[in-house]
């Protein structure tokens, strides 16, 4: 023998399982998605080896220089290219940079491509390789220092 069950109860019902649904399934995306998003410490640690890499690029640089080993303006203009570009993707990953940091380092970088191959190049690319390090919170490699 069937129980009559009025069809405002089933109504009812239905609703609440449905809205129990949504609340487990709500609860288990936002655990699943804190569990699989980057915390606060590897997003600053992606930022710095992002930093570091750029700075090892311009002492790469440097060290040609002072060598007298550039292999020409096509090469040298290419890898500051590149280095402007990594800078501008590195910012987008540092939001704590301020801005004014963030125009310098451009500046000083813009300014490398523009007196590649002038004397004191070497000088000059080391120092915005070390302001990028310090801008990035990432110690100095310079004499030897891993």
């Amino acid at each position: 023998m069937a129980i009559y069950v009025p069809p405002s109860r089933r109504r009812a019902r239905r609703v609440l399982a449905a809205a129990a649904f949504l609340l487990v399934g709500a609860l288990l995306g936002f655990l699943v998605a804190r569990a699989t998003a980057p915390s606060l410490a590897d997003q600053v640690s992606s930022a710095q080896v992002q930093g570091r890499s750029l700075a090892a690029q311009l002492r790469v640089l440097a060290l040609h220089d002072e060598a007298k080993a550039l292999s020409g303006d096509t090469s040298t203009d290419f890898a500051l290219q590149r280095t402007e570009t990594g800078l501008e993707h590195a910012f987008a990953a540092a939001p704590w940079i301020p801005a004014g940091t963030r125009a310098r380092l451009s500046a000083d970088v813009a300014g490398l491509r523009r007196t590649a191959g002038q004397p004191g190049f070497g000088q000059r690319a080391e120092a915005a390789a070390g302001a990028i390090e310090q801008a990035f919170g990432v110690a100095s490699e310079a004499a030897g220092n891993p």
